[in-house]
């Protein structure tokens, strides 16, 4: 690419790197850091003619969580037993039937990159706006209404 002065590098990254969910921490943190490194390369590689583009998906149709939700157990001796039905609650999160079609993300997707000047930041997918609008939020509210949703819910002693 840097011979021909001209590429793109496309990163999937995730609304999740933008705002950070319970019960999937480690995901939204790598997530985090996938956002963070496609905006330096985009600013290093901007010299040789190298385009990077950062797609945060929002929630796609997939099997995958489906298909891990049913084998997925915690042992007995864990400390969050108690909360296992919300983390395969939120295992599902993107799949509901509101969830963008599998097919259509790829489509639109690759209309992007194709574009002759592709963005540098797409976001595809449903839920994407919830999101845009936490960041303008205070974030305690944030992680307040997070906790009652995700966490707390039908805890009567919260």
């Amino acid at each position: 690419m840097i011979k021909r002065r001209e590429g793109l590098i496309i990163n999937i990254g995730s609304i999740a790197g933008i705002a950070t969910t319970p019960w999937n921490t480690l995901y939204c943190t790598a997530k985090a850091a996938l956002h963070s490194i496609t905006e330096g390369l985009s600013m290093e590689l901007k010299p040789f003619g190298i385009k990077v583009m950062l797609v945060a998906p929002g929630g796609v149709k997939s099997d995958i969580s489906k298909n891990q939700s049913l084998t997925f157990k915690l042992p007995p001796t864990s400390h969050y037993v108690e909360y296992e039905e919300w983390l395969i609650e939120r295992m599902n999160l993107a799949a509901r039937k509101e969830s963008t079609p599998t097919d259509a993300f790829p489509r639109e997707l690759v209309a992007n990159a194709l574009a002759t000047c592709p963005p540098p930041y797409l976001s595809l997918g449903s839920n994407t706006w919830k999101v845009y609008i936490s960041q303008w939020l205070p974030s305690q509210y944030v992680l307040g209404k997070m906790c009652r949703t995700m966490v707390w819910k039908n805890k009567s002693t919260r």
